[in-house]
């Protein structure tokens, strides 16, 4: 079978599992923002797994999976994009002989070519895909990640924020620099006023100070004429959490 062979029995998968609760959930989630059919997210995953067990896509070498996993996330309905992130990251990334470093500029590529110009399908991208290879591969590919903030396209520069969120939490206990290096994602990409651009960067912001209150204010104070109204306050609303070893922990 073709690519788009396997693709297109993906998506009739998909379109046997739409319902109107579903339906009704993603109009509210995104907004009129993309496409959709309206589907579970957990009927999303099993539909996947039950197709990526088929021989035809189990047998696929790990260049032709990848472009399997690509050509799913240029898909203009959300669900085969969610589908095609959900493949990239629980088969394809899991195979020895896939590097960070080889797939990088095909990911960056989704960006040049609009298939991820839409807040949700970013956020899922960065959050489900950039944000777990980086934590496996560390403070190399957190900085190739991190130089996605010096791009002209927004969404890609927003994706190269909130791939840190999940994890900003841990400070520098994930990598010596790592408050460093997201500091300096986010004061590159502040300098962009557009609100994909703001609020990623209130986002993390908002996440690194529950680890480094006092220079995520020194943040604010330095770039405030930068920012937003709505970004200095979404960046300075969370209250720092107990940390480790700390009287009464």
């Amino acid at each position: 079978m073709s690519r788009t062979d396997l693709v297109q029995d993906l998506q009739a998968r998909l379109g046997a599992l739409v319902d109107p609760a579903s339906h009704a959930w993603w109009e509210r989630y995104l907004e009129g923002s993309a496409p959709f059919r309206g589907v579970r997210t957990d009927n999303i995953q099993a539909a996947l797994r039950a197709w990526y067990e088929r021989p035809e896509v189990a047998g696929l070498g790990a260049v032709e999976a990848l472009e399997l996993a690509l050509d799913l996330i240029r898909q203009p309905i959300t669900e085969d994009k969610l589908a095609g992130m959900l493949y990239l990251r629980e088969v394809v990334l899991s195979r020895r002989g896939v590097d960070w470093r080889a797939v990088l500029p095909a990911w960056a590529g989704l960006f040049a070519d609009g298939a991820l110009a839409n807040r949700s399908a970013c956020d899922w991208f960065a959050l489900r895909v950039l944000g777990p290879t980086m934590q496996a591969a560390g403070r190399p590919c957190a900085r190739a990640i991190a130089a996605w903030s010096r791009a002209d396209n927004v969404w890609q520069q927003r994706a190269s924020v909130v791939s840190f969120v999940d994890v900003a939490r841990g400070g520098d206990e994930n990598f010596r620099g790592f408050v460093r290096l997201a500091l300096g994602v986010c004061g590159r990409v502040v300098r962009n006023p557009e609100p994909e651009a703001q609020n990623a960067v209130a986002w993390l912001l908002r996440e690194l100070a529950v680890a480094e209150p006092a220079q995520v204010e020194r943040f604010v104070f330095r770039n405030f004429s930068l920012m937003s109204p709505e970004a200095v306050r979404d960046a300075t609303k969370k209250k720092p959490a107990a940390r480790k070893g700390a009287a009464g922990a």
